[in-house]
């Protein structure tokens, strides 16, 4: 299953790679460059697991935890956040609430 997560966020990257590179609109692009940056990250995330460069560590609930996927997490979903910022009307004192209470969900995550 892994591998197929892999192949998808490194396929969506070579796809949203090649609109930056065919995007003139610099607003499009910036929201492209961020779509690149998470879907490069998420492949090589899935990369890094299934190379067995990335500790995994069985819970009491039978279920594996990777810290490298929260420290994914506080670099990807941050560029989510701020590409729905982009696209709304939202002030940047909600992006900043908005990107605070992210940081609190990950750590919550741990």
């Amino acid at each position: 299953v892994e591998e197929i997560v892999t192949m998808t966020f490194a396929s969506l990257f070579v796809h949203d790679f090649i609109g930056y590179v065919a995007e003139n609109h610099t607003g499009k692009r910036n929201l492209i460059l961020l779509s690149c940056y998470v879907n490069a990250l998420s492949a090589a995330y899935g990369l890094c697991i299934l190379a067995g460069w990335c500790p995994l560590f069985l819970c009491d609930q039978g279920f594996s935890v990777s810290p490298l996927r929260f420290l994914m997490y506080f670099f990807t979903t941050p560029a989510m956040i701020l590409m729905v910022h982009l696209l709304s009307t939202n002030n940047n004192t909600q992006l900043a609430l908005a990107l605070l209470a992210n940081s609190f969900m990950v750590l919550a995550g741990l």
